[in-house]
C-alpha cells in the first residue's frame, strides 16, 4: 500500500500568543516509541509479550515478565531523505540528513519471593525514545505569489507602531511593505505585477524529539497475571531554523530585487504521566493485554526570533535594509491526550512468537493552556477539536528462534491525526539478535514512508505556496544487554 499523509505545516506567525498552532498540537501528540532493537524489530508490538524494556513505554505489565535483572543500552542512527516538489509552480529538490541518537537505556531489578503465588516483584527505571522531530529539506523553484501578501494581511488597518514585532514590523521597517497613502492600507512591490513568476527558496532544519524517563513496578501472579504501573516524565526538545528567500531573477517586479526571511524557534519542556497495564495468560500459548496512559500536562517554553533583509532598486540605486526582531519568550502548557491499547500474543512453543496490538489516541483532545490569552486559547483549542481526529495504530510482528539466534519482522499501520487526511502511514521493520545466558545483542531496521503537504507561509485564505514533500525515513539501532 502506498501511504499518503497530508499535513499542512504552518509557519511562524507574528505574535507571541499565535506561536502555537494546530500543527504543533499534532506534532507533540503523535508518538511512535522505539526503545530497544528487539522491540523495533517486531514492529514495536511487544507490549503484550513483555520482558523487553522498549515495550514498557506501551504496557508496563511487561515489567513483571522479567526473570533476570537486566541492563540494556540502545544507540541508533536516523537517516531521512526528503524530495520537495512545487505544486503551485516549477521546481524539485532532494535532501538527505543523518542523526545519531540514544534510543534507550534501562535497568530492571528482579525480585523472586520465596513463597506464595507471586512469582516476581520487579522494579524498572530508564529512558525510552517516543518521537523524533528531525527534518531537513530545501525548497527551490519559481511560482507566483509573495510572502509580502501575508505581511500586508497582518498589517492592514493597524498603525505602524502597533505592527507585530516578528513579521509585520520588520517588513514595514525594511520597506517590504509600505503605506503609500497613509490610510492604513498597506502595499508591496509585488502588487505592481501580481502574475510575476519569482524564484522561491527555503531551507528548513528541524531537530529534537520526545523521550521519557520511566520508573515502574511490575509483578507476576501465579504465572497467569502480569501487572505493572509506571510514573513517566516526558521530555520535549524541538528546534527549527528556516531561511526563506524570494528573488526577482526575471526582472518582472518593479523596484523589488530580493528578500530573505529567517525564523528560529526552540521549544523545551517536560511533564508527568502515569501508565497502567495488565497481561493475562489464557494458557501456555495465548496471552492478552491492555494498557492505559493518562493525559500528560507538559510545561513548555518557547524562544524565537526573526530576521528580514529586503533589497530593492530606486532611482538606479540598490538599497538593502535589515531588521531583526527582539528575542521572544513564552511559557505555556500543553495537554498530551490519553492513550489506550490492547494486544494479543501467541507463543509458538520454543520456536518464537507472533504478536499484534491496536493503540487508540483521541488527538482531538489535545489542548493548549495559555496564561495571558484565553481568547486565542479558546479559538485554537476549538480548531484542534475540529481539525484532529481519533488516531489508530496497528502493530504486528513475529520472532523466530534458531538456537541462540533470533530473526524478527514487523509492520505498522497508522492513520493521520488530521480529519481531512484519509490516507495511512506505513512502516516495515526487520531485526536479528544473539541471546546468551548473560549477554545479548540485537539489531533492527525500520523503514517509514509518507507524503506531506507543506507551505512556507500561510495566508488568511489558505497556504501561500503548495509544496509536496515525499519523505523516506530509515532507523538503524542496536541493543547491548547484560543479565545478572
Amino acid at each position: 500500500m502506498k501511504p499518503y499523509h497530508w499535513v499542512l505545516a504552518w509557519c511562524l506567525v507574528g505574535t507571541i500568543a499565535q506561536a502555537q498552532t494546530i500543527n504543533d498540537a499534532a506534532r507533540f501528540a503523535v508518538i511512535n516509541p522505539t526503545g530497544t532493537a528487539r522491540h523495533v524489530g517486531v514492529g514495536s508490538s511487544m507490549g503484550v509479550m513483555g520482558a523487553d524494556f522498549g515495550a514498557l513505554s506501551q504496557n508496563p505489565a511487561g515489567i513483571g515478565a522479567f526473570r533476570w535483572s537486566e541492563f540494556n543500552f540502545s544507540p541508533a542512527i536516523y537517516n531521512q531523505n526528503i524530495n520537495s516538489k512545487f505544486i503551485s509552480g516549477q521546481g524539485n529538490t532532494s535532501d538527505q540528513a543523518s542523526k545519531f541518537l540514544i534510543s534507550n537505556v534501562g535497568l530492571v531489578s528482579v525480585t523472586k519471593p520465596r513463597q506464595g503465588k507471586w512469582k516476581t516483584s520487579n522494579f524498572a527505571i530508564g529512558l525510552n525514545r517516543l518521537a523524533d522531530y528531525h527534518s531537513n529539506f530545501t525548497l527551490s523553484g519559481h511560482s507566483t505569489g509573495s510572502i509580502t501578501q501575508r505581511w500586508i494581511q497582518q498589517a492592514n488597518q493597524l498603525p505602524p507602531e502597533s505592527l507585530g514585532s516578528f513579521e509585520a514590523q520588520p517588513a514595514y521597517v525594511t520597506g517590504a511593505i509600505y503605506d503609500f497613502d497613509e490610510d492604513l492600507t498597506y502595499e508591496s512591490d509585488y502588487q505592481l505585477n501580481p502574475t510575476a513568476m519569482t524564484a522561491k527558496q527555503q531551507s528548513v532544519s528541524a531537530s529534537g524529539g520526545m523521550s521519557e524517563l520511566l520508573i515502574g513496578l511490575g509483578a507476576n501472579y501465579d504465572e497467569r497475571l502480569l501487572i505493572g504501573a509506571t510514573v513517566n516524565i516526558p521530555f520535549v526538545n524541538y528546534e527549527v531554523r528556516k531561511t526563506y528567500q524570494e528573488d526577482d531573477d526575471q526582472n518582472e517586479v518593479p523596484y523589488f530585487q530580493q528578500l530573505q526571511f529567517d525564523e528560529y524557534v526552540r521549544t523545551e519542556g517536560s511533564g508527568i504521566q502515569g501508565k497502567f497495564g495488565l497481561t493475562y495468560l489464557l494458557n501456555e500459548q495465548v496471552r492478552v493485554g491492555a494498557s492505559f496512559h493518562t493525559p500528560s500536562v507538559l510545561k513548555l517554553d518557547d524562544v524565537y526570533t526573526t530576521d528580514l533583509t529586503f533589497t530593492y532598486e530606486e532611482d538606479n540605486n540598490t538599497q538593502t535594509n535589515t531588521e531583526q526582531s527582539p528575542q521572544g519568550q513564552y511559557s505555556y502548557r500543553y495537554v498530551l491526550p490519553m492513550r489506550a491499547q490492547v494486544g494479543v500474543g501467541i507463543l509458538l512453543g520454543r520456536q518464537g512468537f507472533i504478536s499484534t496490538e491496536l493503540a487508540w489516541t483521541p488527538y482531538q483532545q489535545a489542548k493548549f493552556r495559555f496564561k495571558d490569552d484565553k481568547i486565542y486559547e479558546g479559538e485554537l483549542n476549538a480548531q484542534i477539536s475540529d481539525a484532529l481526529q481519533n488516531g489508530f495504530q496497528v502493530r504486528a510482528g513475529a520472532e523466530w528462534v534458531l538456537g541462540v539466534f533470533r530473526v524478527r519482522g514487523g509492520v505498522q499501520l497508522a492513520n493521520s491525526p488530521f480529519v481531512t487526511d484519509t490516507g495511512y502511514n506505513t512502516g516495515f521493520t526487520a531485526g536479528a539478535g544473539v541471546r546468551g545466558d548473560k549477554v545479548f545483542f540485537d539489531v533492527a531496521y525500520r523503514y517509514h514512508h509518507e507524503q506531506t503537504a507543506y507551505s512556507p507561509y500561510q495566508l488568511t485564505e489558505g497556504p501561500g505556496q503548495n509544496i509536496e514533500n515525499t519523505t523516506q525515513q530509515h532507523l538503524i539501532l542496536g541493543t547491548l544487554g547484560i543479565k545478572f
